[in-house]
């Protein structure tokens, strides 16, 4: 709907608020997320809609808008809007970051059924994936014990949203489930071809009639589930509904742009979107870090091999090419990482935070690293936010920076002629003591899933924000602003 009143006139209006414009994502080719910042006092629910007004083309426009973020979000909202329609085209035109949005408070009754233990099932097209986000994204924090599943039907794998997120939250919440179909593409690893039928549901949902199901699909793919349900036996007051019509054409007219009096054809969206991903790790670092890593592995492994199999039976070639292997590694461990160092000088700064973030202690530290075993059992603790490096990664990093020197020293010193005792039992000993800490690295990078997203930091230099600022969230104060723009 669109007035020719005076610019956001209704933002003066008691019940709305002027709210800025802090980032537009990209989800798919035909949906973006509008993020802007949450009015103090803004409550509601999962699964809610709101009203947004917004100044373009000389005329003042307002739509309504199903919120895609959670209740739990203090800094944001977002809402997704799609592509097609007169309205949302403009909008996504004129929402750059800095320009302001006028948000009503929230409506409808469409929301996530709280107060219950019962299963949820979350039903859903590309059209009507923001509000069952919002509640997927509520359910995540709210209570994580209670089974989520979300079904998803698109028409190709470019086509589904919240990918990343989608990726994110299963990872961290073992009780979320996701499934997506893809109705106008073949068979692809992950996916499922063909509609939501009766087969998928029970499969997805082992106990439907004690389920309640959430739909938010277009008026035929929701008529076509709620027959289904009635065949599952799903009583009618576990069932809620909100049908997505796709956007509206854009009308025939063309209205003029006040700047310069000219009206293209279509409207572009904006190219200040923002990366989901931010800056973890530097150059330098990622090359010194696996330049100690891959040969210090390698050293470990074949030590441990020739020592425990073949202590006993000296003599054999596969003794010999083990123990060559042992050597060439401790060679490298020794030059690469100056190498890495050489290359990369111009990160020098970097790693002297590093050095100094890896030995400086405090109280939070102390108590991370006390509740993060009973964390991992109970979602209630509740564990103080980290530096650029959590507790356990810091005894880690310690444990490398004390033990590489005795490693390189020891090994230089078994190679050389004379007396060997001593240099083998502090080599033996320190190789001994290691395994403790590089196990339980190696397990929080490549295994634990709530951890393992990291791992991605020290190959690219690159993790997905929200999970660092979850996980670090006192180095990601530090270093970036709300919006993930480095400070």
């Amino acid at each position: 709907m669109r007035t020719a009143s005076s610019p956001l006139a209704a933002a003066h209006e008691s019940d709305r608020v002027l709210t800025p414009v802090l980032a537009v994502l990209e989800e798919t080719r035909a949906i973006r997320t509008v993020r802007m910042a949450r009015p103090a006092g803004f409550d509601f629910r999962a699964g809610q809609s709101m009203s947004v007004t917004f100044e373009a083309l000389g005329y003042e426009w307002t739509s309504r808008f199903p919120i895609s973020s959670a209740p739990e979000e203090d800094a944001h909202l977002e809402i997704s809007v799609r592509r097609g329609g007169e309205a949302e085209e403009v909008l996504l035109a004129a929402a750059t970051v800095g320009s302001f949005l006028a948000v009503r408070p929230p409506e409808g009754s469409f929301v996530y059924p709280d107060g219950d233990n019962r299963p949820v099932a979350l039903v859903g097209g590309e059209e009507g994936a923001a509000p069952l986000m919002s509640m997927l994204r509520h359910a995540a924090v709210s209570k994580a014990s209670r089974p989520v599943t979300l079904l998803l039907s698109v028409r190709t794998a470019e086509d589904v949203p919240y990918r990343r997120d989608l990726q994110l939250l299963i990872r961290r919440s073992p009780n979320l489930r996701v499934g997506v179909t893809l109705t106008q593409e073949g068979p692809r690893a992950g996916f499922r071809t063909g509609g939501i039928d009766e087969a998928l549901l029970r499969r997805a949902v082992p106990d439907p009639a004690n389920t309640h199901f959430l739909l938010s699909c277009p008026p035929p793919m929701l008529d076509e589930t709620r027959h289904l349900l009635a065949r599952l036996r799903v009583p009618a007051a576990q069932i809620q509904c909100e049908a997505f019509e796709k956007p509206a054409a854009r009308s025939a007219h063309i209205l003029p742009f006040p700047e310069t009096g000219t009206a293209p054809e279509t409207l572009p969206f904006s190219r200040k979107e923002h990366a989901r991903e931010i800056l973890r790790f530097a150059r330098g670092e990622m090359m010194l870090h696996w330049s100690i890593a891959i040969p210090f592995i390698i050293c470990f492994v074949t030590g441990m091999i020739v020592k425990l199999f073949y202590g006993l039976h000296p003599v054999g070639i596969s003794r010999d090419i083990l123990t060559f292997l042992h050597r060439v590694a401790g060679g490298c461990l020794t030059v690469f990482p100056a190498l890495a160092l050489m290359k990369t000088w111009r990160d020098f700064k970097v790693h002297l935070y590093n050095v100094k973030v890896g030995f400086s202690w405090t109280i939070d530290d102390l108590k991370w690293l006390f509740l993060f075993g009973p964390s991992t059992v109970s979602k209630r603790i509740v564990l103080p936010d980290q530096r650029k490096f959590n507790a356990a990664e810091r005894l880690n990093f310690m444990m490398v920076m004390v033990t590489y020197p005795v490693f390189v020293a020891s090994g230089i010193l078994l190679w050389l002629p004379g007396g060997h005792f001593v240099p083998w039992l502090v080599h033996v000993g320190t190789a001994l003591v290691v395994p403790f800490l590089m196990f339980g690295h190696i397990y929080m990078a490549v295994v634990n899933p709530g951890t393992r997203v990291g791992l991605s930091g020290m190959i690219t230099g690159r993790v997905d924000r929200e999970w660092a600022k979850h996980h670090y969230a006192s180095w990601y104060r530090d270093h970036f602003h709300e919006d993930g723009t480095p400070r």
